[in-house]
């Protein structure tokens, strides 16, 4: 490769991109994605008047693979191949009538997702190698080639739900186009991972069980969360056209695991787990519809503040030569800041 060739000099490659401009890229690899999905789902709704019961189950199952070129350049500086493999099941039960002559409007139900792996996910990560080289070819950093992860991961999750929508001319008549909003969950988190670091594209597939065994370096890590979360909204229905409304909300994002397991010296034992992301936002906003002559139109507006606090936050980092104190895929999640 001559010396001044982009594909093998840093600073020719830097400068052809200059030149360039943006929105414009190179490859040493051919990127590849290929994924099937499958989806089945059943609702099942019974009237019981003044009640209706509805049922919903979901089955569905992914594999996908992934040849990605990281660092969008043709040098070999990072590539990436990725494969997932999942299956997931969920169920809800769900309950929803009125009260007091439709005055009040409720549902609340229960919800269950359960998500357990039908392979390992796996990832190996090319680093600076040599440009030609192929992702199980060896090469000065990695000597025996793309190295990475085969994780198995089982997540749960269970939750309670309800919400209530109320006519405040229930209370006082001057309020007949006023209702006021009310809802809340609970939701509790559990993931477990079961982690075989530094595997190689030419190792044979660990399987569930040998990784279950706990032998090392396989580990098994296993983590919760639970939040509450609510909505509290004012809606108005001024006239036929004009409609307005306040809320304010909470949502929740799970902690989760890092992995492989971090050995107790190592400067990223604290931040083995990190904890859920939370969000609470305020929104203001009106609907409209307007005639001019025979065109209909509609002109909705909104205005929102959104406070995110604990945000789960990647950092990436340089391999340190021992694959067993390195982060899957060189990347930890943290609770980073606020915003």
């Amino acid at each position: 490769c001559p010396a001044n060739d982009p594909r093998c000099n840093a600073s020719a490659n830097w400068a052809r991109q200059r030149a360039a401009g943006p929105r414009k890229a190179w490859t040493d690899i051919t990127p590849e994605s290929k994924s099937n999905l499958v989806a089945i789902s059943n609702t099942t709704t019974l009237e019981l008047e003044p009640v209706t019961i509805k049922n919903i189950i979901g089955y569905r199952t992914i594999s996908s693979f992934d040849l990605t070129n990281v660092d969008g350049t043709d040098l070999a500086l990072i590539n990436a191949q990725t494969q997932a493999n999942s299956k997931q099941i969920t169920e809800e039960l769900q309950m929803a009538g009125s009260l007091r002559d439709d005055m009040i409007d409720y549902v609340a139900g229960l919800f269950y997702l359960e998500g357990k792996p039908t392979d390992p996910d796996i990832i190996h990560i090319q680093t600076f190698a040599p440009y030609g080289t192929a992702l199980a070819e060896p090469s000065s950093l990695q000597p025996e080639g793309a190295l990475g992860n085969e994780d198995f991961y089982e997540d749960r999750s269970k939750a309670v739900y309800g919400q209530v929508s109320y006519k405040l001319e229930d209370l006082f008549s001057s309020l007949e186009d006023v209702t006021l909003d009310l809802g809340a969950r609970y939701t509790k988190d559990e993931q477990t991972v079961c982690d075989a670091p530094s595997q190689t594209l030419t190792d044979p597939l660990v399987t569930e069980g040998q990784c279950n065994t706990g032998v090392y370096p396989f580990t098994k890590q296993s983590t919760s969360s639970n939040k509450v979360t609510y909505n509290l909204g004012v809606n108005y229905r001024m006239n036929d056209r004009l409609f307005v409304y306040a809320v304010t909300r909470r949502g929740y994002r799970g902690g989760g695991i890092n992995t492989p397991l971090f050995p107790a010296d190592s400067a990223l034992s604290k931040a083995q787990t990190f904890e859920p992301e939370v969000v609470d936002d305020l929104e203001l906003g009106m609907k409209t519809d307007f005639h001019i002559g025979e065109t209909v139109g509609r002109f909705n507006l909104a205005v929102y503040q959104s406070e995110f606090s604990d945000i789960q936050a990647g950092i990436s980092q340089a391999p340190t030569g021992d694959p067993l104190r390195d982060p899957s895929n060189q990347t930890y999640y943290i609770n980073a800041c606020e915003a």
